[in-house]
């Protein structure tokens, strides 16, 4: 019995999706100074465990401005890719870059929460990743820096 719960434990493991990130810096990204910030995101598609792309993402990036495309397995891509057996997979995009001009508290900016913009102010800098944003209605956000942007 202790044998049999062992092999369909390790069985289950085997097939527990990993977590993967792929960095691909365009231009001198590694060599820019600055405060690194989200640009876009956006999720590319594959059928049959990754053999057949299913389209292309349509993410914006920077041009002629050097940035940083970063594409990840996150847990919940490999569970979809799990529970469809493989068939069908995805992987999120995301565009970095860097400002060369860090954020201060007061400046007016803008972030993403899901697919809705909300502007704002700046009200604290917690960290060098963490703020806190005054929304427009009033309320108070907690943010990560990077997902950021002056408006």
């Amino acid at each position: 019995m202790k044998k049999s719960a062992v092999l369909v434990i390790m069985s289950m493991l085997m097939l527990l999706p990993s977590c993967m990130t792929t960095n691909t810096n365009v231009k001198n990204y590694d060599d820019l100074d600055g405060q690194e910030y989200f640009y876009a995101k956006g999720k590319q598609n594959y059928l049959f465990w990754g053999l057949l792309p299913i389209g292309k993402p349509n993410i914006q990036v920077p041009e002629n401005e050097p940035c940083q495309i970063r594409t990840t397995t996150t847990f919940v891509d490999g569970l979809v890719s799990d529970i469809t057996a493989g068939i069908f997979c995805m992987q999120s995009v995301r565009v970095l870059t860097k400002r060369a001009t860090p954020l201060k508290v007061g400046d007016n900016v803008k972030f993403y929460k899901g697919s809705k913009e909300v502007k704002g102010t700046l009200e604290t800098i917690i960290d060098p990743q963490k703020g806190v944003v005054r929304t427009e209605d009033g309320k108070m956000k907690k943010v990560k820096l990077m997902d950021v942007v002056k408006r």
